[in-house]
């Protein structure tokens, strides 16, 4: 019984679409695994102080701008 099984799982790793299949899957998770890495690293530089500064500084000004954009007629 034990050897049926090893020839069936042989015959079915020697097809090139078993292959490419299992190839596919090790590839997906690869870059599933890398994508997931990079956010982190993204998640550990976006959340520090001085970065949140600078954010808010930057919100601070967009604002004054869009403000200042405002045409008279519509201020009260």
């Amino acid at each position: 019984m034990i050897t049926l099984i090893k020839y069936e799982l042989l015959k079915l790793f020697k097809r090139v679409k078993t292959l490419v299949v299992i190839l596919g899957f090790i590839l997906l998770t690869g870059f599933i695994a890398f994508g997931l890495y990079k956010e982190s690293e993204n998640m550990k530089q976006y959340n520090t102080p001085e970065h949140r500064i600078q954010n808010y500084e930057e919100n601070i000004k967009y604002n004054e701008q869009r403000k200042n954009d405002i045409p008279t007629d519509n201020k009260k």
